[in-house]
């Protein structure tokens, strides 16, 4: 009923973000949240979809952003 959770390995200094589309062949993935830098002894990241129900057919990926 809050949405779809995501969960990843982080490591302390490196910024995330979190993409998504609808269909697997699209050229472009949408920013759907992010970014984040992950602080110092923080192992994990999560970010929650609280409008996934809008779209079941929704696919995520977890970017690493390099400096």
């Amino acid at each position: 009923p809050t949405g779809l959770s995501i969960s990843w390995p982080a490591v302390a200094g490196r910024t995330y973000r979190v993409r998504a589309t609808s269909q697997l062949q699209a050229p472009d993935w949408g920013l759907s949240g992010g970014p984040w830098t992950a602080g110092v002894g923080q192992a994990l990241m999560s970010w929650t979809d609280t409008n996934s129900w809008q779209n079941l057919l929704r696919t995520y990926r977890v970017e690493v952003l390099v400096p």
